[in-house]
């Protein structure tokens, strides 16, 4: 279904770590409706434990904007909108819609 890819650093190239297989029909649960979460980690932590990467990377392109730092903007100081036409539109090429 998915291959799981990762790098090491914004400087190294894209490893893949795992795949994610079907091995069964899909099928609804309690769990998955009440319990099952994802947590998306925000970029700035990652930057606050290597604030070197900070100054391997093109702000603007890497990360859409160029206001990214170590910190997570408060709401008050927030950046704008990284969906302003400075990074990737839309899904890749490789990206595919399972109906």
């Amino acid at each position: 279904m998915f291959t799981v890819s990762a790098i090491e650093s914004p400087s190294s190239q894209p490893e893949t770590i795992g795949t994610i297989v079907l091995t069964s029909e899909l099928s609804t649960s309690k769990f998955g409706d009440e319990a099952l979460f994802f947590k998306h980690q925000r970029m700035e932590d990652d930057f606050d434990l290597k604030p070197d990467w900070l100054a391997s990377i093109d702000r603007k392109v890497a990360c859409g904007m160029d206001c990214v730092g170590t910190k997570k903007p408060t709401i008050e100081k927030g950046c704008s909108s990284p969906f302003n036409n400075t990074h990737v539109q839309g899904m890749m090429s490789t990206d595919s819609v399972t109906v």
